[in-house]
């Protein structure tokens, strides 16, 4: 695992344990290089989720970008920031199907509010 601090290639694990009920696995690591500690999760990759664009592209989901989104708009509202971490990485495990368009990704965020 690279170093997000310094880009050196060696880390060792300090930590694990399960998370998400055992469905993802937390490991808290170090940089042999620079000593700095970061923490990674690990979740299995099945069929991964499409989003189907208004344009008719389609784009692997991808839950950074999802809670980047939510930020954004949630920025000058009282909303709390965990919540929206939840909402964006448990939101894969709540569509029953291969594909969202992103309108019913827009729909299931307003109706989170």
């Amino acid at each position: 695992m690279k170093c997000p601090y310094c880009g050196a290639l060696e880390t060792r694990v300090v930590d694990t344990r399960p998370v998400d009920g055992g469905l993802a696995i937390r490991r808290r690591r170090e940089c042999v290089q620079c000593g700095r500690r970061f923490t990674t999760y690990e979740r299995p990759q099945l069929e991964p989720l499409m989003v189907k664009k208004r344009s008719g592209k389609r784009e692997a989901f991808d839950p950074d970008k999802l809670l980047r989104g939510l930020m954004l708009a949630c920025e000058k509202r009282p909303v709390d920031p965990e919540r929206l971490k939840r909402f964006a990485y448990t939101f894969e495990d709540q569509v029953a199907g291969p594909e969202i368009t992103s309108e019913e990704i827009r729909a299931l965020e307003e109706g989170e509010e």
